[in-house]
């Protein structure tokens, strides 16, 4: 997987879905006709349609949970299962929604379905309207026409079925180790060590001042250090991303940045926590630097009243447009109301051959600079600076 830190801080959440990263390419012939139908069984047709959106990115396809096949685009799956009711989900990945269809299988017959998303300037990297939708034979098969085969083979006449296929290369995990973890709290509440078995934390040498900025349904309220500069600001439909780096440097060339970030109406999935979505964005960093990855959970909280996870993680070599550089960042994931929001402060320096160490008395003292960080109501006709939320 090819991922660059100005894809790592400009998207720790772009970075979680592995939108454009890679150069997957699906194993199979080009479509050739139906496979052969056994006795006893009948057959899936999963088909995704060419283009140039995460045109480099496969996407699990799952069967009542279980990995079954890679979906490429430009592919099509055949699934070959015995009489029943199943559950037919694909899953592009990291922090995107996953797509179901309830698919009903008899024995001697074929059902089509396409995975359909948007794409162009529609297209999200969470997939919001991406859908498994219901294809008739004559379309699926007029659809499939010019696809490649995802699997590397089709399900043969002697029923062997379709085996699993392993996850790719480089492919987003959840990073659950338990030395990964630590159960330090800085804010010496919830999870935690008290705050006097802390490292001793030194004063700060910088300036920090507060900075209150609307994001979809909520307000988020923290410190920035001074003598930054916004390089970026890109508010979405469904996402909102804004960087700082110090004045003189660039987003190509930088010593420090700090990223705030949105998802919007996240915090309705069930399937997510701010545990889960810092472990997808830690696993990023850990697929692209495996042997010189460090990481560590500092907090894992409810602090006034909203879920927080609070992390530090980096890579002891890590290559880069400015060139092969360390890098680590502290991560605050916060639950809203309604969205997901995160805080990032990422530092480059000298590269290392080995797991880059952490300074857990420094990141501490960084987290309380940056806060209280926290989520307030948004007011109707209110103006910046959100006295509401100072």
């Amino acid at each position: 997987m090819r991922t660059a830190w100005s894809r790592f801080a400009r998207a720790a959440i772009i970075c979680i879905v592995i939108l454009l990263s890679g150069c997957a390419t699906a194993p199979g012939e080009s479509y050739q006709g139906l496979a052969q139908l056994q006795a006893g069984f009948g057959d899936v047709y999963l088909y995704r349609t060419p283009g140039l959106y995460a045109i480099g990115q496969s996407f699990d396809v799952q069967v009542d949970g279980q990995k079954r096949a890679n979906l490429y685009n430009a592919s099509y799956v055949v699934l070959r299962l015995r009489p029943g009711v199943y559950d037919l989900a694909v899953y592009p990945g990291g922090m995107s929604q996953t797509s179901h269809a309830s698919v009903k299988v008899e024995a001697g017959r074929r059902r089509f379905y396409q995975y359909d998303f948007p794409g162009g300037l529609l297209g999200n990297m969470f997939f919001i309207g991406a859908a498994v939708e219901i294809r008739q034979q004559q379309q699926a098969e007029a659809d499939m026409a010019g696809l490649k085969l995802a699997q590397d083979r089709l399900p043969g006449p002697l029923g062997e079925g379709i085996a699993p296929i392993a996850a790719e290369k480089g492919a987003s995990t959840l990073v659950k180790s338990a030395e990964e973890r630590t159960s330090a709290a800085p804010t010496g509440r919830a999870n935690g060590t008290k705050e006097e078995n802390l490292p001793p934390i030194p004063a700060s040498p910088l300036v920090f001042a507060g900075n209150t900025v609307p994001v979809f349904s909520q307000l988020v309220r923290a410190n920035y250090p001074a003598g930054f500069k916004s390089i970026l600001n890109d508010a979405g439909p469904s996402r909102y991303l804004q960087e700082f780096v110090p004045e003189h440097e660039s987003a190509g060339h930088w010593s420090q940045m700090m990223t705030l970030s949105g998802i919007k109406d996240l915090a309705a999935n069930p399937e997510y926590s701010t545990q889960r979505v810092a472990e997808e964005i830690q696993s990023q960093f850990k697929d692209a630097c495996p042997f010189s990855y460090s990481g560590k959970t500092l907090s894992q909280a409810e602090t006034n009243g909203v879920e927080m996870d609070v992390s530090v993680f980096g890579c002891g070599r890590h290559t880069t447009k400015a060139g092969i550089v360390s890098e680590t960042t502290l991560l605050v994931v916060l639950k809203g109301q309604r969205d997901y929001y995160t805080l990032q402060w990422a530092e480059r320096g000298a590269p290392l051959a080995k797991p880059i160490p952490l300074d857990l008395a420094k990141w501490i003292r960084r987290y309380r600079d940056l806060g209280p960080v926290r989520l307030c109501a948004r007011i109707e006709g209110e103006q910046s600076p959100y006295p509401s939320c100072s």
